[in-house]
């Protein structure tokens, strides 16, 4: 348990040395742009609910939390209010968001759910709300399949699978400066002469 937070901890300082770089003037962009239309992605039908290009992600070999991202379509004539999520990949799973609070970007339980109007799609995406597996049971390696179900306020509960893509940076996400090593975002340092 004590890795697992030291690692986390090394993740979230590469996050904010790619911040530091910034000032430094290294050149950095973060794009985030909504994801491909329905029609070119993956879209599993269940009743009135369509999940639109789902995949799950471990933040590394060793990682004991992951996330699981998607669209998911409302196509009923009424509300619906996603109220949990469980998975059989992690020991807890609950519907989360990402904000910035006092200058540091935080994850928290979306204890209310989430409510979708009808005909609308809301985006589980990573740096949004997004399904947070939490102790994982075994490591998300690419090709697996982790079953995950909603839970529906009034709509019951809807499972399928999602294949794990640990590449997967995420629609439209660019980051400059940075490069994968390993499983592991890294910042390119500029050469020293």
């Amino acid at each position: 348990m004590i890795r697992t937070m030291i690692r986390g901890a090394v993740a979230l300082s590469l996050a904010f040395s790619a911040s530091a770089a910034l000032a430094d003037g290294m050149k950095m962009e973060m794009k985030t742009e909504r994801p491909a239309a329905p029609a070119e992605g993956v879209v599993i039908e269940l009743g009135p609910v369509a999940i639109h290009d789902p995949y799950a992600r471990a933040s590394g070999r060793m990682a004991q939390m992951g996330g699981v991202f998607m669209g998911v379509e409302n196509r009923s004539d009424r509300e619906l209010h996603i109220v949990g999520a469980r998975s059989d990949a992690a020991r807890k799973t609950q519907l989360h968001t990402t904000i910035m609070q006092d200058g540091v970007m935080r994850m928290i339980h979306l204890e209310d759910g989430v409510r979708i109007a009808p005909g609308e799609i809301h985006w589980f995406k990573r740096g949004g709300d997004h399904i947070m597996l939490m102790g994982l049971r075994r490591p998300l390696e690419n090709g697996d399949k982790v079953h995950v179900v909603l839970i529906f306020e009034k709509a019951g509960e809807h499972g399928f699978d999602v294949p794990v893509d640990n590449e997967r940076g995420g629609p439209g996400m660019k980051m400059e400066g940075m490069e994968r090593e390993g499983g592991m975002m890294k910042m390119k340092m500029p050469a020293t002469e």
